[in-house]
């Protein structure tokens, strides 16, 4: 299953920029999102030469890293940019509360994008419910 999550974030980082991608799935057991699938941009750490108390040390600038595990609350009704921990992340509600993949720090997402986004969660919102029918019954 992870890696079929892993294409899903590879199909959408070809249409949004961003430094991390984080699909999360409803664990209905403990009543919270876990973090199943995360793809980061390869080369994203920015490295940068500055006096620091040690010498001259590499610094590491802060970057966004997707949590663990989300309140049961974290999924949105539709897609959202808003700052998560100082940066622009997007939300994308997979299945009405199935699932959300986060995708951050944006600096901006075009509507036709955010459209093509919505359809494939969606779809993929189908999928789940369909997968999650064929447990319960199968």
């Amino acid at each position: 299953m992870k890696s079929g999550l892993l294409d899903i974030l590879q199909q959408i980082s070809k249409v949004i920029k961003a430094q991390n991608y984080a699909f999360y799935l409803k664990d209905e057991k403990n009543n919270r999102y876990v973090l199943k699938a995360v793809l980061s941009r390869e080369g994203s750490r920015e490295l940068d030469a500055r006096p620091s108390y040690g010498g001259l040390l590499a610094y590491i600038k802060r970057t966004y890293t997707p949590a663990f595990m989300l309140p049961p609350g974290a999924a949105p009704e539709k897609i959202t940019l808003k700052k998560v921990d100082g940066y622009k992340v997007l939300s994308v509600p997979i299945g009405g509360d199935a699932g959300i993949i986060r995708i951050g720090p944006v600096a901006k997402a075009r509507r036709k994008t955010i459209g093509f986004v919505d359809s494939l969660a969606r779809d993929l919102g189908h999928t789940l419910d369909m997968n999650v029918g064929f447990k319960k019954t199968g």
